[in-house]
């Protein structure tokens, strides 16, 4: 536990940006892609797949609409390929001395040290390198909604607050942040998300001794299909591995 043991102060920047997904240039794409690949007709091919579609309404009784042009071709990722494109597109993200964590546009910075003053500018130098990086590649950082949280395990700093600015706005601070869907704590406990889970398999037993108690309900292959749509269902199968890393990077 490096960080907890040594007594340092982390501190975490989740950064958001509006429409991640729908400000993908295909033309500053193609330059990135000649960068990887030094092929034009290649790159020219793969820009071709995801760019100049259509569509067509169907209704249920047959009638088709005629095609119609998505704008697609000028700035978004097609569905099924954001990831790929997103992570191709800002593969020469600035280095930052925070590590960095990143799931296609769910970007995460993460610094520790034993002053909380460090900590902030170190944070606040490095976030704006990143967010003049994504102006000058058309991305628009949300500000509002992007958010910092510190981890520390001394109980008398557990109310201490992250404040840092990027451009002049001050980063709004967030004691439970929520990355992928995981809520986190200063201290890592996980203890609101694991309430939220027991809730929901205690909601989900409640039903299963209602119906293994009917006449109806008994048989073991209801009782099995019922326990696997309404428990197991609710237990996460696999924790994002970005958050697993940042959490031992805390813990080891």
């Amino acid at each position: 536990m490096e960080s907890y043991e040594g007594r340092r102060k982390t501190g975490l920047d989740l950064v958001d940006l509006t429409a991640a997904c729908h400000t993908v240039w295909h033309q500053d794409l193609a330059l990135k892609l000649l960068q990887i690949i030094p092929d034009w007709h290649l790159v020219r091919f793969i820009v071709n797949i995801i760019s100049n579609r259509n569509f067509i309404l169907k209704t249920r009784d047959g009638q088709c609409s005629g095609a119609v042009a998505s704008n697609v071709w000028r700035t978004e990722c097609p569905k099924g390929q954001r990831t790929y494109v997103f992570n191709i597109y800002i593969s020469d993200i600035p280095h930052t001395v925070p590590t960095q964590y990143g799931y296609a546009d769910d970007l995460a910075l993460l610094f520790s040290d034993k002053c909380w003053n460090e900590v902030e500018e170190v944070l606040s130098l490095d976030m704006t390198r990143i967010a003049d990086y994504l102006s000058a590649w058309r991305f628009r950082l949300r500000t509002a909604k992007t958010t910092c949280t510190a981890f520390n395990l001394n109980n008398s700093e557990a109310i201490r607050k992250l404040v840092f600015t990027v451009d002049g706005t001050t980063i709004p601070y967030n004691q439970n942040p929520t990355n992928l869907g995981v809520t986190l704590d200063g201290q890592l406990t996980f203890r609101q998300p694991l309430e939220r889970l027991c809730g929901n398999v205690r909601a989900g037993n409640c039903l299963l001794r209602l119906l293994a108690g009917s006449t109806w309900g008994d048989h073991a292959s209801i009782l099995r299909t019922a326990a696997l749509a309404l428990v197991y269902t609710t237990v996460p199968r696999n924790t994002p591995p970005q958050l697993g890393t940042a959490a031992s990077t805390l813990k080891s």
